[in-house]
């Protein structure tokens, strides 16, 4: 089992209608097909994520980029677990200490409060 947190300027790295996939040498393409090497014989992998806004404030959901990286170099998707940062109480969520800094979200957008967890196994 791998189980990796990937930086969100890694998993964001290209513009908007950039490519989803590289040689293996390159980056985000490379490091799946570096853990696809170590797995093959059997194993998961779990990468966990983060979405994040930019500046002009467009929220950036790096989980599709992953996971087309992640078919790329061989591996099948299995699942998508959310971890959320947060306490309920009554009917609202009430973010913890770990959930993204409010700084980094503009005012008229959502807080992210959430991880996402994907699941791959080796095809």
């Amino acid at each position: 089992m791998v189980l990796a947190q990937l930086p969100p300027e890694l998993a964001v790295a290209t513009e908007p209608g950039g490519p989803f996939t590289g040689g293996a040498e390159e980056g985000l393409p490379g490091f799946f097909y570096r853990v696809h090497r170590l797995l093959r014989r059997g194993g998961i992998l779990l990468t966990a994520c983060r979405q994040q806004h930019r500046e002009n404030g467009e929220l950036i959901d790096p989980c599709g980029r992953l996971i087309a990286c992640a078919r790329a170099a061989g591996f099948v998707y299995r699942q998508h677990i959310l971890i959320v940062h947060a306490t309920a109480s009554g009917n609202r969520l009430h973010p913890t200490d770990d959930a993204p800094d409010v700084s980094t979200t503009p005012a008229w957008r959502h807080r992210p409060i959430h991880t996402d967890l994907l699941l791959f196994a080796p095809a």
